[in-house]
């Protein structure tokens, strides 16, 4: 209504003088634009038209947008240094500048309209003024059209150079500016639809079908997903808003009501879709930059990406990082907007809009920030240097690892003071599940976080004292005198559990508020641990007895009560479809029901028993006892601890394995040959050997064709193959599917007790030299000898199909199964000092030890569950006094049977040292829990993994 009265009136003005603020059809084109930073999204800037926006304190912390005013914004409409009036000249002098001819052919768009003629047609207008008028009239019609495709040249995409020059000045200084404002939020919808659709057209989609590809095809796939995340979703729903505003902008051009309602209505949906990409960016942009860095041909083709005019030269980053700022540039211009609203719907549909996206934004923070200590983490990855030799597997590429905290710390090298050498700075960082300290190497062409000392697991890591009084760091004599040479430095302890005196540290923060956010980060990382580990737990503890086993101790009062003593031994077996357990300790042998601890019984008075084991199918236990091996019929044993038989009745069914001479250290029952067979070893004063015995099956049936046996002491047993020497003292022994392998202080013996000259002792370190052995092996190999020759062999077990882990009291080798070093010779450490260990699916679990005042060892606090192909540490069980007592049959299926100290006995005084009988059950996760239904072998039958292991 207010142009059509402008119009109406403009016959009876023509030859009026323009106002003082009137503003002047070549104004614009005459000031030149006021210097501007180069910016990268020119379209997407705060101005456009806008004059003077008010300020806004409405930030992001990553990354912070950068506004820039357009040269619409910058140059203001009303410019007081550009009043005058229009003349040929002057209108000559504009095209000159813009490059427009002065006939229709040669000018098709025009700033200018004739202030000095009527609307209506003047055919004595000289020719150049109509032809001016007619130039700047389409521009008025078609310019939204083409603004709208992008066919505008840059210094033409303004509000006001879109409409008649005479309604700028009708509409007042408020209503341009709305309206300048309402378009820069159109323009840069625009600008930033077409760099997204830019990233897919010159980046994404020419790396997919690039050949030869620049990424190997295996890892393309993730590469992409990676880098580029979610942009095709997030441009689909700008792509359907800028449809929306386009429409408006057609319908209701020059002057626009509002958009306020749909961004709102965009808004709501498109939050689901930023929330994953913002989180994700700080990773894509690593990602990126570390395969410039490491592939050439990928640098090759984003520079090359990045020569396309479209990009207007910039790089990669910059359109990656175009969905993190879009949001709170929009927010800022809305804003701005508000203030030169008078419509409330309007208003308050843009508060809607900038306080439902203004609280989105501060929700994605902690993920922002989660996603920046995810590249922190990521790069000291690519740069952690560990000692040569050493497999320290920190589960480092998994997708729950995170960095909680890093930072630089001092560390004193020695305990007294060596001025400029006592002091090493280190870089410490407290992962989720590891406490990591590394020192700087930057020798070379990339720097390196060399490992100065083990990584210490979480569940290992303990915080000491922090001391209250500051130290004083000084690198010259001097330092120490002038105090104000010197620095204050505040020390704290870290140490680990299981070995408190050989890794404890004495770390130095440079102020007392540093250190004590150090030890506030490692508390807070201990307990998130403590929680996860508990609910993804491999190895699940669940107690089967307790208050019936317990030893007197030094405070102990004499009471009535007869104490058994610990747990030695433990044996689970059924009888009639019940549970039963074979429990040893010094006093004797009871039985009992697995479910009721009240049920047990003793059945044997024997005193000294090492180690128990129960052979059900064939009906026999055996006893180790000072030194002597014996079986006894199960069946009888069970009569006994329920009463339906009396203890004289077991005498009737005792077979003695053992010779009259030398003792017996130990024994192992288990299956080899297709047979059940008990092993055991005997030390005598002059040598040492194995003997093996087959259990005969108790219904087997007699062949006419085999001579008839003589009598025999040991009728239910027949002896295998021939008797095995070993070098001095053995450990243990692993039935092979054709052989044994007996570990001893040579290592681990193989070897087939029907062909006693087949030896193969393992590790082999005489590794065949040739061309293809690589010398970094054989070094390897020769550095590894040492280390292995004088530590004590605990086991063996399988690791796959091909390989086997030699299990060493405080590190593990793998091996080729012709006993040769495997994965480059390298060895994996244990947390703990080991002394006994079983084999569970792809785990082992170590039970520490610790050395006794009195010589020799004594049970230790810690159960290490371990993944055998990788030794990866996978959980840490804390159990005090904690034993294997499952110790007569080297078995891999079924729950592990330990004995510890009872965790919640109070009053030793009165009931002794009590013992806990529990056993370990390997979990399954939720999601592969197999049928009821289903009936497969199990996976880590000894007999079927190792049946090509027969040496």
């Amino acid at each position: 209504m207010r142009l059509k009265k402008f119009l109406s009136a403009q016959a009876s003005t023509e030859n009026r003088a323009p106002s003082p603020n009137h503003l002047s059809p070549h104004s614009a084109s005459y000031a030149a634009p006021s210097p501007r930073p180069q910016s990268h999204h020119a379209g997407d800037s705060l101005g456009g038209g806008a004059y003077q926006p008010g300020p806004s304190n409405a930030t992001l912390a990553f990354p912070e947008p950068q506004l820039y005013r357009t040269t619409s914004y910058q140059t203001g409409l009303n410019s007081q240094q550009q009043q005058h009036h229009s003349s040929f000249s002057d209108d000559a002098r504009f095209r000159q500048q813009q490059g427009l001819g002065m006939n229709r052919n040669e000018s098709v768009f025009s700033l200018e309209s004739s202030f000095s003629q009527d609307i209506e047609d003047n055919f004595d207008a000289p020719q150049s003024v109509l032809q001016h008028e007619i130039a700047a009239k389409e521009l008025q019609e078609d310019g939204i059209r083409l603004f709208q495709e992008g066919r505008l040249p840059p210094d033409l995409e303004q509000w006001h150079k879109l409409i008649p020059p005479e309604a700028v000045d009708v509409l007042g200084k408020a209503e341009v500016q709305r309206q300048s404002i309402l378009f820069e939020i159109i323009q840069g919808e625009r600008d930033y639809v077409r760099d997204l659709e830019l990233v897919q057209e010159i980046f994404i989609e020419p790396l997919l079908n690039f050949q030869p590809p620049v990424i190997a095809p295996h890892k393309l796939q993730g590469f992409v997903q990676k880098v580029f995340h979610n942009i095709p979703e997030i441009c689909g729903y700008h792509q359907t808003m800028l449809a929306a505003l386009f429409g408006r902008q057609r319908d209701q051009h020059p002057i626009l009501q509002g958009v306020a309602d749909i961004v709102l209505d965009t808004a709501l949906k498109f939050q689901s879709a930023y929330e994953p990409y913002v989180k994700q960016y700080p990773i894509a942009e690593a990602a990126h930059r570390t395969e410039m860095q490491r592939n050439s041909k990928y640098a090759d083709f984003i520079s090359r990406a990045s020569d396309d005019p479209r990009t207007k030269r910039r790089d990669l980053i910059t359109f990656l990082s175009r969905p993190v700022t879009r949001l709170p540039r929009l927010n800022l211009l809305l804003e701005t907007l508000r203030k030169h609203m008078d419509n409330q719907a309007e208003k308050d549909a843009i508060d809607l809009v900038v306080g439902t996206t203004g609280e989105f934004l501060k929700s994605l923070q902690p993920g922002i920030e989660v996603a920046n200590r995810k590249v922190e983490f990521f790069a000291l990855v690519e740069q952690l240097t560990f000692r040569r030799g050493e497999i320290i597997d920190m589960d480092l590429y998994s997708d729950q690892r995170s960095l909680i905290f890093s930072g630089n710390l001092a560390r004193r090298r020695r305990a007294e003071l060596e001025l400029g050498k006592g002091w090493v700075d280190m870089h410490v960082t407290l992962l989720d599940n590891y406490f990591i300290q590394t020192k700087l190497d930057e020798r070379g062409a990339h720097k390196r976080q060399m490992v100065v000392s083990r990584p210490i697991p979480l569940e290992y890591l303990r915080l000491g004292d922090s001391y209250p009084t500051p130290e004083v760091r000084g690198e010259r004599l001097t330092d120490l005198i002038r105090d104000s040479q010197a620095m204050k430095l505040y020390a704290f302890t870290v140490y680990h559990a299981a070995a408190p005196i050989g890794q404890r540290y004495n770390l130095y923060a440079t102020s007392e508020g540093q250190r004590d956010e150090w030890v506030a980060k490692i508390k807070e990382a201990q307990a998130i641990r403590e929680v996860q580990v508990d609910a993804n737990r491999w190895f699940a503890s669940n107690t089967i007895n307790h208050g019936v086993f317990a030893a007197r101790t030094p405070v102990t009062l004499a009471r009535e009560r007869q104490f058994t003593g610990l747990i030695t031994s433990a044996a689970p077996f059924t009888s009639n479809g019940r549970a039963m357990l074979l429990v040893a300790c010094p006093v004797g042998v009871f039985v009992g029901l697995r479910t009721d601890s009240s049920s047990f019984r003793q059945v044997l008075g024997t005193s000294n028993i090492a180690a128990i084991a129960a052979a059900e199918g064939y009906n026999k236990a055996f006893v180790l006892a000072d030194g002597s091996l014996y079986a006894y019929s199960l069946e009888l044993l069970v009569r006994v601890a329920t009463g339906h038989a009396p203890r004289q009745a077991l005498n009737a069914s005792l077979e003695k394995l053992s010779p009259k001479s030398g003792t017996v250290q130990f024994f192992r029952l288990g299956f080899a040959f297709d047979k059940c067979i008990v092993a055991y070893c005997v030390k005598t004063l002059l040598n040492t050997y194995v003997n093996c015995m087959e259990v005969v099956p108790p219904n087997e049936p007699i062949n006419p064709l085999r001579p008839k046996p003589k009598p025999s002491p040991t009728p239910s047993f027949r002896e295998l193959g021939s008797t095995l020497y070993v070098p001095r003292d053995a450990y243990d022994i692993t039935f092979l599917s054709k052989s044994l392998a007996i570990a001893n202080e040579r290592g681990i013996t193989i070897v087939n007790p029907l062909n006693p000259g087949s030896v193969l002792t393992v590790p082999d370190f005489a590794v065949p030299k040739n061309d293809k052995t690589p010398p970094a092996y054989l070094n390897a190999v020769i550095e590894l000898r040492p280390k292995c020759e004088p530590a004590r062999a605990l086991g063996i077990v399988p690791v796959g199909d091909s390989d086997l882990l030699i299990i060493y009291t405080e590190f593990g080798v793998w091996i080729t199964k012709h006993g040769f070093p495997s994965h480059n010779a390298r060895f994996v450490r244990w947390e703990i000092t080991a002394n006994a260990y079983t084999h569970r699916g792809q785990h082992i679990l170590l039970f520490s030890c610790l050395p006794s005042p009195q010589g020799g060892t004594v049970p230790g606090e810690w159960i290490e569950v371990r993944h055998v192909p990788t030794g990866q540490l996978r959980q840490v069980i804390p159990a005090r006094d904690a034993r294997l007592v499952q110790n007569g049959t080297r078995t891999t299926q079924g729950p592990v049977l330990v004995a510890m100290r009872n965790p919640s006995s109070t009053n030793e005084r009165e009931n002794g040292s009590q013992d806990v009988l529990a056993e370990l059950i390997e979990t399954v996760p939720i999601s592969h829990r197999p049928s009821p239904s289903s009936s497969q072998p199990h996976p880590d039958d000894l007999r079927h993994l190792w049946s090509e292991f027969g040496i």
